[in-house]
């Protein structure tokens, strides 16, 4: 196959996020095009080295040099590309599986406490308030209660309604060949202040080269701070609505 074929194949999932629409899927669809047919490029393999692009920053932002911050910064943007990479590889072959979303996703919230960690350490020995140390795990332990209350409401509703309603995980797969890539991400920028997974590091990264890290962790704390309260009232009166129709 060609690498115009394959950049096309690439082209199989609607992004949600505006770093993966605005970055990610189009430099995902390029670095796939070329690399996409290679045995040893695995969507497991891609996955475990994404990971490691988050490990690796979270421990150079502890050593507090100035260049490894921003090597830190560059690194969770190449690892925010590699996480579109696995995807839509696997989409691509038709070796989408269970194991591999499982593994996704796990990695990918393990991921995340690792940075905000770092994060919060960072901010603290640059001089700030110790209260920082605390935010940054707690901004994460309020990412993470966001994906369980998504996932239990999509098991809820498989469980009760046999189908998802409010939840529909993978509706977002299709083939978006027809749309072109400048267009693609022209529409994303409406989502700029979004706020989701993958635009977290972008802020992070922002933040530490801009050197203006404890403003950044201020925003993402709030973020998902109102975020998470928001989704719970939601999704309580939700499952309330779905209660009244079980006790029917």
């Amino acid at each position: 196959m060609k690498f115009k074929d394959r950049y096309a194949a690439m082209k199989n999932r609607q992004g949600k996020d505006w770093w993966t629409i605005t970055f990610g899927d189009p430099i995902s669809w390029i670095i796939l095009g070329v690399i996409g047919d290679q045995k040893w490029v695995t969507p497991t393999g891609i996955t475990w080295v994404s990971f490691f692009a988050k490990m690796i920053p979270a421990g150079l932002m502890v050593t507090i040099d100035r260049t490894a911050i921003i090597a830190a910064a560059i690194l969770l943007q190449f690892g925010q590309v590699l996480d579109s990479m696995d995807g839509n590889l696997a989409r691509y072959r038709g070796q989408a599986s269970l194991k591999g979303g499982f593994l996704d996703r796990v990695l990918d919230g393990t991921g995340f406490i690792f940075v905000m960690a770092g994060f919060s350490w960072l901010v603290f020995q640059s001089g700030h308030e110790p209260y920082y140390l605390l935010m940054g795990p707690m901004t994460s332990a309020f990412y993470l209660v966001i994906c369980y209350v998504y996932w239990n409401i999509a098991y809820m509703e498989e469980k009760h309604i046999g189908k998802g309603h409010k939840i529909k995980p993978g509706n977002n797969v299709r083939s978006i060949v027809h749309i072109p890539a400048w267009k693609y991400m022209l529409r994303g920028q409406k989502k700029l202040f979004s706020f989701h997974q993958a635009d977290f590091y972008f802020w992070i990264g922002l933040g530490l080269i801009l050197e203006r890290s404890n403003i950044i962790m201020w925003l993402l704390f709030m973020v998902l701070f109102v975020r998470v309260f928001e989704r719970i009232k939601s999704r309580s009166s939700y499952l309330g609505s779905l209660d009244k129709d079980l006790f029917k």
